[in-house]
């Protein structure tokens, strides 16, 4: 965040989304200052939409920033770079703009929100982790469009998070299963129906700080679809915020059960 190459990362994803939503896509933009840096830059939400005016909205949520720092490499020489976040913010990401195309192609009855986070993983300083979730939290209190004013507050949300992993293993996240049992059911069955057991895991293991935690907050019922089953700090397997998070850690194939995941939740819903 606060660099070119993030605004580059923006005008990209809302390139790509333009000519699969129905409306040009909606800028969230706030003002942002870190209290530990004195860092100043703007954060942008994008959100994309396909049916805007049918009952019953969806939104398919992701984060599209990646974290400043490297905080749990093994290597402490590496805790102040960048990563590059092929799996912790592009795989998310890319689900998105692939369903987008495909909803785009053969539209579902009911209304789907695109919503692609920023600042979710700024955090500019290893270990220090209160810096986070700031795109969520802003929407989490301005559920509109900041230009027609009209609501973007979902029928509910499920939120994408690190779904790029080589062995996909998704198991219910605890504080959307207290918060919001019948939705998890709804997404880890649609898994089962498609033969993915295997990979979303219909038992309960982690219980995670995300993007949807200020949406449940604000009333907004929101399961998270995160893959946290890696090993642990360290070890060669764990690439979660370290230099390794690039595309050859990544896999095809998971961004396809996922998509496949939501695209079935999406066209079944009334």
């Amino acid at each position: 965040m606060g660099t070119p190459v993030h605004d580059q990362c923006r005008d990209y994803i809302v390139q790509q989304l333009t000519p699969n939503v129905d409306i040009a896509p909606i800028l969230q933009s706030f003002p942002y200052t870190s209290p530990k840096t004195g860092a100043s830059f703007t954060a942008t939400n994008i959100i994309g939409r396909i049916n805007p005016t049918a009952a019953t909205q969806v939104m398919l949520a992701a984060h599209w920033d990646t974290r400043p720092v490297a905080d749990q490499d093994p290597n402490p020489a590496n805790w102040t770079k960048p990563i590059l976040g092929a799996d912790d913010g592009a795989s998310e990401v890319a689900v998105l703009l692939e369903l987008a195309r495909v909803f785009h192609a053969n539209k579902p009855t009911v209304g789907v929100e695109f919503m692609f986070f920023d600042g979710e993983d700024y955090a500019p300083i290893p270990q220090y982790d209160t810096e986070m979730y700031m795109g969520s939290k802003y929407f989490a209190a301005h559920p509109s469009d900041p230009v027609s004013g009209a609501s973007l507050k979902p029928t509910y949300c499920i939120l994408l998070d690190m779904i790029g992993d080589l062995n996909l293993d998704i198991y219910e996240e605890k504080n959307s299963l207290n918060a919001e049992p019948q939705l998890v059911q709804k997404v880890w069955g649609a898994a089962q129906t498609l033969g993915y057991g295997s990979s979303f895991i219909a038992q309960p293991k982690y219980e995670i700080d995300d993007d949807h935690l200020p949406l449940l907050q604000a009333g907004i019922p929101t399961v998270d679809c995160i893959d946290f089953d890696f090993e642990q700090y360290g070890s060669p397997s764990n690439h979660w915020h370290t230099l390794t998070d690039i595309p050859a850690n990544c896999s095809a194939q998971s961004l396809q059960i996922v998509g496949n995941v939501m695209s079935k939740v999406v066209y079944d819903e009334k």
